[in-house]
């Protein structure tokens, strides 16, 4: 959940250098999924579940985002991370978009989202993109973490929740 893990940035991540598409399920990126959720267990809990895109350079993965089904017509973004040398260059802005596409496409009508309090870089990524804050989960980090989760030298406590409607399906003759 690291301030440098999203990036705000306007560099041009759809260079034919990269390519984006889907990550095995059983090779799950661990180094970028640890550095986005620190918690092994809460990784494991919805990586089998998600779905997950993955940003390559060549034959490197440089970025991955992990989108999974939380209630009826409705996606959270549950992990989003890239890889320290790659940050700032538009690569998580273009993973949730090819999320957000996708999410539209199979007819969800919102996908969700949450980061730290202390996490001022990803939240303004998300407001950028059209998701609105809805809600704060009070105390969320202390509770369900065993060790202390820190992003840009302060101890998260609690987690913004935000969401962004889609579209409604167009109905066919409509």
């Amino acid at each position: 959940m690291g301030e440098g893990q999203l990036d705000a940035g306007s560099g041009d991540a759809r260079s034919p250098d990269f390519r984006i598409g889907p990550i095995a399920p059983q090779d799950p990126p661990w180094d970028l999924l640890l550095d986005a959720d620190p918690e092994r267990e809460m990784v494991l809990d919805y990586w089998p579940r998600g779905r997950a895109y993955g940003m390559w350079q060549g034959s490197d993965l440089v970025a991955e985002a992990v989108f999974l089904p939380t209630r009826p017509l409705t996606w959270e973004l549950a992990n989003v991370a890239v890889k320290v040398e790659w940050r700032r260059q538009g690569l998580a802005r273009e993973l949730i978009t090819r999320g957000l596409e996708d999410a539209e496409r199979v007819g969800m009508r919102v996908v969700e989202v949450g980061t730290a309090d202390a996490s001022p870089g990803p939240l303004q990524l998300y407001l950028s993109m059209g998701f609105r804050i809805v809600g704060v989960d009070l105390d969320f980090f202390t509770r369900l973490y065993r060790d202390p989760v820190i992003d840009s030298g302060r101890r998260c406590r609690d987690m913004i929740r935000l969401a962004r409607d889609l579209p409604a399906p167009r109905l066919p003759g409509v």
